[in-house]
């Protein structure tokens, strides 16, 4: 699923566990914005870095998103990820989501 990924494609669906949870933090000139990242394993080798960066609709997906809990994710956008070096996937791009794009399996 995660191999035929067309990049700023925002009809991305995608279905693995969550291997990884990053805290919520404050970033930008201002740490206007809060930005919450973890991480959808496909279970065959592929890891992909999820972003949400929507400030209050962070603290509504946070909620769900438990260690090796499956989620199902449909309607997301891939983007090459701001700084290669916080790029904790392994693939070449990261998943930008929205609070109503959430389904737990």
């Amino acid at each position: 699923m995660l191999d035929n990924v067309q990049m700023y494609d925002s009809t991305v669906e995608v279905v693995g566990y969550v291997d990884g949870i990053d805290a919520p933090r404050y970033v930008g000139d201002k740490s206007q914005y809060k930005i919450f990242k973890f991480y959808l394993n496909n279970g065959s080798g592929k890891r992909v870095q999820i972003v949400q960066t929507w400030n209050d609709d962070v603290d509504v997906v946070e909620q769900y998103i438990i260690s090796n809990q499956i989620v199902h994710l449909d309607g997301v956008q891939a983007r090459p990820p701001k700084r290669l070096n916080f790029n904790n996937g392994n693939v070449s791009f990261e998943l930008q989501i929205r609070s109503n794009i959430l389904s737990l399996l």
